[in-house]
């Protein structure tokens, strides 16, 4: 995910979420705040969560996700 400025000729933030094995981002949108919110899928088991997601390990071959990424 980049953000460039509204000229887009300097970066604002960047970032890349993924891990060892295949993922897809399938859906991207944006709140008001500017927060970002991905949706796809992985089939890695090292796939990057934080405290207090709902299920932290790869189950079966592939599981979906959905993620906020927080802009501010």
């Amino acid at each position: 995910m980049t953000k460039l400025n509204p000229a887009g000729t300097a970066l604002i933030y960047s970032s890349y979420m993924g891990s060892s094995n295949d993922e897809s981002a399938c859906g991207i949108a944006l709140d008001a705040a500017g927060d970002i919110y991905v949706t796809g899928w992985t089939n890695s088991k090292r796939f990057p969560v934080t405290t207090g997601v709902l299920q932290t390990d790869l189950t079966g071959v592939q599981n979906i996700f959905v993620a906020e990424i927080k802009t501010q």
